[in-house]
């Protein structure tokens, strides 16, 4: 009986042991995944990931005080297109998918694009946010990475502004510009183009009519005016056009065509004339240029002392015109000469230098005697006219 009673206290001993220690492991297990958090959470800051609140991302994205931020929605491009959130200009949002990062190549356009940046990575609920955060982290991205905790789900929660859908921009304006230009000369051209969404927008121009888009614009606000500065290397006739396209990527109507003739300036004129003269000596100098359409051509005098003609011309091309000038100071000048065709697309300047020596005191004695006998002249010969 003893024996028994023995092995029934022994039995109870056992089972209140078993349930100590599995009271005491499940304790321990829940501090060990609360510990688990806490490192995982520390873990993500070493490395460099920030992770954010929507409304401590929505606060970074309406000021550009703390520098821009980027936001960057990690989804598939239909969930962004069905539903994204609505940040200000400069700091709107684009999408990357989470996809794409996962591939060498996508991982390599990523860093490219936003390298030295600050991204605010956002998704559904987190999860695909936190994955691409890792990746970005673990390929020692060069920025600063912002993962917002609960994803749109949680930004909407917070009451802040989503877009749903997309509508295509409109047709944005011809382009405004010269109707002539010189080959090698910068022209600017303007246009115009509004998203019925506000959504922004870039512009793409084809500079030579080949139904392809040969140079893109930043993105800008939507009804911002954008201008493009283009040089033609060749002569001809093109026709320019442009289009918007906004962020969502869907594009509007192609402009109606601006036309441009491009035509090659006049060369620069040759100067033949002295080098030396003296004061007051009327020097004779032959200018010439020649244009390779046939135009007719104008030039441009500068004398080099203050002095100047007005455009002189048209004058056959290839003809060499007299001009002539006297200067009333003793030093160097440097006379310059350009040329238009009759399109005003012009020429650049040819340089001519013309000194004039300083006289020494004999030189200047025998003036100033000159001088003199002109003046005594002159009173005389005005004397005798009165009597």
């Amino acid at each position: 009986m003893k024996t028994s009673g023995f092995k029934m206290s022994g039995n109870r001993f056992l089972i209140l042991l078993i349930a100590f220690l599995c009271f005491s492991g499940l304790s321990q297990g829940i501090a060990i995944d609360f510990q688990n958090t806490n490192i995982f959470q520390q873990s993500t800051q070493n490395q460099g990931i920030i992770n954010i609140t929507p409304q401590e991302a929505w606060e970074m994205c309406s000021t550009t005080s703390d520098g821009l931020q980027f936001p960057i929605d990690v989804r598939s491009r239909s969930e962004w297109v069905a539903e994204r959130i609505d940040t200000p200009f400069p700091e709107f949002t684009n999408t990357f998918a989470l996809s794409a990062l996962q591939t060498e190549s996508g991982l390599q356009t990523f860093m490219e694009k936003y390298d030295g940046k600050n991204v605010i990575i956002y998704c559904l609920a987190g999860s695909r946010s936190a994955t691409a955060a890792q990746i970005l982290a673990t390929n020692n991205f060069n920025g600063t990475i912002y993962n917002v905790e609960g994803g749109i789900t949680a930004w909407k929660q917070a009451n802040l502004p989503t877009k749903k859908g997309n509508t295509p921009p409109s047709q944005p304006s011809p382009p405004i510009g010269p109707d002539i230009c010189g080959v090698e000369q910068s022209i600017i051209f303007q246009s115009l183009g509004i998203d019925p969404d506000d959504d922004v927008i870039r512009y793409g121009w084809d500079i030579n009519d080949d139904g392809s888009i040969d140079i893109w614009s930043e993105f800008v606000e939507s009804g911002e005016p954008i201008e493009l500065s283009y040089i033609y290397s060749n002569p001809g006739i093109f026709n320019i056009t442009v289009l918007i396209e906004d962020i969502v990527g869907e594009r509007s109507a192609i402009s109606d065509k601006k036309t441009v003739l491009v035509t090659t300036p006049p060369t620069k004129p040759t100067i033949n004339g002295p080098n030396k003269g003296k004061v007051n000596e009327d020097l004779i100098f032959l200018i010439s240029s020649s244009d390779v359409d046939g135009d007719n051509v104008y030039y441009l005098v500068d004398w080099g002392d203050d002095t100047g003609s007005e455009w002189i011309g048209p004058y056959e091309q290839g003809t060499s015109i007299e001009i002539n000038h006297s200067w009333d100071e003793e030093k160097t000048y440097t006379l310059r000469v350009k040329t238009k065709d009759i399109h005003d697309i012009e020429s650049d300047w040819t340089y001519h230098q013309i000194s004039l020596p300083k006289m020494n005191m004999l030189q200047h004695l025998n003036r100033n005697i000159w001088h003199l006998f002109n003046s005594i002249f002159r009173v005389y010969t005005l004397s005798m006219f009165c009597l």
